[in-house]
């Protein structure tokens, strides 16, 4: 899918990462990434979702037939630091929402690059999608900048230095959803 210019980013992640990993992982037409909704019309402008998860502190407007999640994170770099416990909550917390949504889902930020970044960067993780497919497919977001991508690797390497805190369960969960070689 591609992008659509009122909305920064958007991409089926399925998609992009068989794009980057040069062979099909997930499911496409299941989850979605991008930047803010806000200046879309209407629910027609919209990839073909059922839920939204809002990443900002900012409230979305409201589509006709689509589930709208909020789930703001409270710091913005900081966001970055997957070490950090109240970082890892909120992570812990959105991968809760996000096994319970209806989908197709569409998780969203104000540009679709770092709290969407990190929150798909992790789903990815737990999915089991290697780390550099991983930071490619983060990479494709517009305005990655060097200082980004060393935040994001920093992200990762939480991921992997920490993954006792992730609920093996929600793993479990989105792996049967999302993988293509699993049931």
């Amino acid at each position: 899918m591609a992008g659509c210019a009122l909305v920064p980013n958007l991409r089926d992640v399925a998609e992009s990462v068989e794009l980057v990993a040069e062979r099909p992982l997930l499911r496409p037409g299941l989850l979605f990434r991008g930047g803010t909704v806000n200046r879309l019309f209407d629910e027609t402008e919209l990839p073909p979702i059922e839920t939204i998860l809002n990443l900002r502190k900012g409230p979305d407007r409201l589509f006709r037939g689509v589930v709208n999640l909020h789930h703001p994170a409270q710091d913005r770099k900081d966001n970055y630091l997957t070490s950090a416990s109240s970082v890892q909550r909120w992570l812990q917390e959105g991968l809760v929402k996000v096994t319970q949504a209806r989908w197709p889902l569409l998780v969203h930020c104000t540009s679709g690059r770092d709290r969407t970044g990190v929150f798909i960067g992790l789903v990815l993780f737990v999915v089991g999608i290697e780390p550099s497919i991983i930071m490619d497919e983060y990479e494709l977001s517009d305005g990655v900048t060097a200082g980004h991508r060393q935040l994001f690797a920093k992200s990762l390497d939480g991921f992997t230095a920490h993954q006792g805190w992730l609920v093996p369960e929600l793993a479990t969960a989105l792996r049967r959803r999302l993988r293509l070689d699993e049931a």
